[in-house]
């Protein structure tokens, strides 16, 4: 799934004062860092930060000392590197050495993102396989769901509370079989922070608080008689041997977060980009054949995970740097996806490309494994709102969350107009 920004980067070592800096490599200025990811202005718009990245200093090592990869061959080729690794550093509240003090890092043991080598393979060859079958069996579905939100909506409308975040929870929570639960979106809130920086010790007690909430949640519900969805296909792989109740509870969490908060921020970006590029809408309402390339065109021009965090597994060189075990990598999927050298005019929304593949969930092994839901989610509302809206513009600016490593609008007011 769309993965995490690590915790620890204040802790890792600065680089030497007077270090030598080949081609591609900036020795960080004085007060001076180029990839303020917490900061407002980084927040409201990172892409020009990923463009001077690109630009100046493609392999960048902060002044807090983690490493940054801004292009799109070199984040490419980092997401394949096999010593680069998913599980959390030895200086992250989710290491493994603390799951016995920390629900958030016993949770954390037990999801895709954050495992490597033979177990990782197995778990995700044991999900994939549940997952996929099920979302092919539920697909149909899908439709009644994004039809039901469209009717709901008037001329105006603010696209996440009132189409965008019902249709996502409602979606999800029928494939996965889980009832409607209000505790839900806050047990999904605090999830996410395992996957960025987590501010205060106050906060990750808030977040452990949550995570055995939900445990004892699913576990309730994995006792029930009667379930649908993919809650039933896990009762049976438990009862198989193949999947262990404790993966099954927390891999629930973390496909219904997933499910609704980068799908519903993911329909919003859409639809902002339509709106800013109101040609576009045109050629999608008069060319069915533009469904899949508008899907791609909407993830690589504004996806919902922006970067992604690995952690150094061994000392290493890697273009004439010397890497060492247990730093931070951060692979900047946004920027590689706007990167000059891959798409041309990247700062363009447009269809009609002819070349070039988005890396917004990620590649090889590692791959996001709801990308295919979220292509499917995505394609069955633009086929839906391309029948019935003529016009899609915005009736007031889009707000951004305040969250690192995600680009996930807050709100947004839309203006349309229908078909005759």
């Amino acid at each position: 799934m769309f993965k995490r920004v690590r915790e620890h980067l204040s802790l890792q070592s600065s680089p030497a004062a007077g270090a030598g800096h080949p081609a591609g490599l900036l020795a960080p200025e004085a007060g001076c860092n180029l990839f303020p990811f917490e900061e407002a202005s980084f927040l409201a718009d990172p892409y020009p930060h990923y463009q001077r990245l690109r630009a100046q200093a493609p392999l960048y090592r902060s002044p807090h000392g983690y490493w940054v990869l801004a292009r799109y061959a070199d984040v490419l080729e980092a997401l394949g590197h096999e010593r680069l690794g998913n599980r959390p550093s030895r200086f992250s509240t989710l290491h493994g050495s603390k799951a016995g003090r920390y629900p958030c890092a016993n949770l954390a043991a037990n999801i895709l993102p954050f495992m490597d080598g033979p177990e990782h393979r197995a778990q995700r060859g044991a999900l994939a396989s549940l997952f996929q079958r099920r979302v092919r069996a539920w697909a149909p579905q899908l439709f009644a769901f994004v039809a039901e939100g469209l009717a709901a909506l008037g001329e105006e409308f603010e696209v996440m509370g009132d189409f965008a975040t019902p249709l996502a929870r409602g979606a999800t929570r029928s494939l996965l079989g889980l009832p409607d639960e209000a505790r839900l979106a806050r047990w999904s809130d605090h999830f996410f922070y395992l996957f960025t920086k987590i501010p205060s010790a106050d906060l990750r007690g808030e977040i452990d608080s949550s995570l055995s909430e939900f445990r004892q949640w699913g576990q309730s519900l994995l006792l029930e008689s009667g379930a649908r969805g993919l809650l039933r296909d896990f009762q049976g792989a438990i009862q198989a041997g193949t999947l262990t109740e404790a993966v099954a509870i927390d891999s629930l969490l973390l496909l219904y977060a997933d499910g609704v908060q980068n799908v519903d921020t993911g329909i919003a970006n859409a639809l902002h980009a339509f709106a800013r590029a109101p040609e576009q809408w045109q050629l999608l309402c008069a060319d069915e054949q533009l469904l899949r390339p508008a899907v791609e065109e909407c993830l690589r021009f504004d996806s919902p995970a922006q970067f992604v965090a690995r952690t150094v597994l061994e000392d290493f060189e890697w273009k004439g740097q010397l890497l060492k075990k247990d730093q931070s990598v951060f692979l900047l999927l946004a920027s590689a996806n706007r990167d000059e050298e891959q798409f041309e005019a990247p700062d363009e929304f447009r269809l009609e490309r002819t070349r070039g593949m988005h890396l917004s969930f990620g590649k090889g092994r590692h791959a996001c494994l709801g990308g295919n839901l979220f292509e499917l989610e995505l394609e069955a509302v633009l086929a839906a709102l391309r029948k019935r809206v003529f016009t899609l513009q915005l009736s007031s600016p889009a707000c951004w969350q305040a969250r690192s490593g995600h680009r996930w609008i807050e709100s947004a007011r839309f203006r349309i107009t229908s078909r005759g």
